[in-house]
């Protein structure tokens, strides 16, 4: 769950260690050439420009959409929505960068071996953020049982008979408009 910035301490979250083993490794991979042979870098020159610069831009990805989910300090349901979307989106960040380790591997016939580490980390940081989005998912539901508990105390509390309708926002604004004195309405979307 979010802590507001004011309240934060050094954070101990596994995925960001698990981020910087990542990003290192891939760093490591992309400077060696993707530890081809000569004759293989010679050959395939465009080819592996474009999966380096592919594999960097994919990296950055990754770690602007943890700091954007973990940033949300959710306080309504559409903020919960937001922040368990950019997870989503830092699950397939990491899914992406395991297709082009494979499509590596493949073209440039590069042995297993050397990317083990690589690719262990990629699955290691899927299974961390989807342990954490599924923390959330806890922490929503949770919030939401409570919301449906206060929303029974207050039915429980003020009957039925006795509640009068709760105006929907465009009422309220029209309401307030007319206690202004002003004529104008305006469209809340």
């Amino acid at each position: 769950m979010s802590v507001v910035k004011s309240k934060r301490g050094k954070s101990k979250v596994e995925f960001e260690m698990t981020y910087f083993k990542l990003a290192d490794g891939l760093d490591n991979l992309v400077e060696n050439y993707f530890w081809a042979e000569y004759d293989t870098i010679q050959k395939h020159k465009l080819f592996i420009r474009l999966r380096a610069e592919a594999i960097e831009k994919l990296t950055d990805e990754l770690v602007f959409h943890i700091k954007i989910a973990n940033s949300i300090y959710p306080t309504c349901m559409a903020e919960w929505a937001e922040r368990r979307v950019e997870m989503g989106k830092a699950i397939g960040t990491c899914y992406a960068l395991l297709t082009h380790l494979q499509r590596v591997m493949m073209r440039l016939r590069i042995p297993d071996n050397k990317y083990t580490d690589d690719i262990g980390n990629v699955v290691k940081m899927i299974n961390s953020l989807k342990a954490w989005r599924g923390s959330v998912v806890r922490d929503h539901n949770a919030c939401e049982h409570s919301l449906r508990a206060m929303d029974a105390l207050y039915a429980s509390l003020f009957p039925p008979h006795h509640q009068q309708p709760r105006p929907g926002r465009r009422a309220l604004v029209v309401q307030a408009n007319r206690e202004a004195g002003t004529e104008e309405l305006r469209q809340i979307v």
